[in-house]
C-alpha cells in the first residue's frame, strides 16, 4: 500500500455513483481507509513508473508492487495486465487469484484441523 493508492481510493469512493449506491459518507470512507491503513504496510518513495498509457493512475498500483517486490500482481483490470515488463512473478485476474488463494486456505485449515486431531482418520 502506499500514500498515493490511498489518496486514490478515498477519490473513487467519493465519487458520486458509488458514494449514493453504497449509502457512504466522509466518515465510513475515513475510517475504511484507517482500516486499509492498519492492515498495510506502507511503501514509502515508490519509484516512478510509467508504463500504463491506457489508464495512467494504474501506474501507482504497479509502482506498489515493484517496490514491495510483490510474487504477485491480482487485478480485474485489463490495462496492468498486459504488461511483460512488469517484474511481478505471477499475474492473475482477480477471480483466479481467489480460486487460488481459497484452495490454499482450505488446504492449510485442513491440514490444522488434523494436526489437532479433530478428524478420525489420519489426512496426508
Amino acid at each position: 500500500m502506499s500514500e498515493d493508492i490511498l489518496k486514490e481510493t478515498d477519490r473513487v469512493l467519493h465519487y458520486g455513483r458509488l458514494f449514493h449506491k453504497y449509502h457512504l459518507t466522509d466518515e465510513v470512507i475515513e475510517a475504511y481507509l484507517l482500516y486499509l491503513r492498519h492492515l498495510s504496510i506502507i511503501i514509502t518513495n515508490p519509484p516512478l513508473v510509467r508504463v500504463v498509457k491506457a489508464d495512467p493512475k494504474d501506474n501507482i498500483i504497479l509502482a506498489c508492487a515493484l517496490a514491495a517486490k510483490a510474487d504477485y500482481l491480482v487485478s480485474g483490470d485489463f490495462h496492468s495486465l498486459g504488461l511483460s515488463t512488469i517484474a511481478v512473478s505471477q499475474r492473475f485476474f482477480h477471480q483466479s487469484f481467489l480460486g487460488l488463494f481459497f484452495k490454499e486456505i482450505n488446504e492449510r485449515a485442513l491440514l490444522h484441523s488434523a494436526e489437532q486431531g479433530l478428524f478420525p482418520w489420519p489426512i496426508h
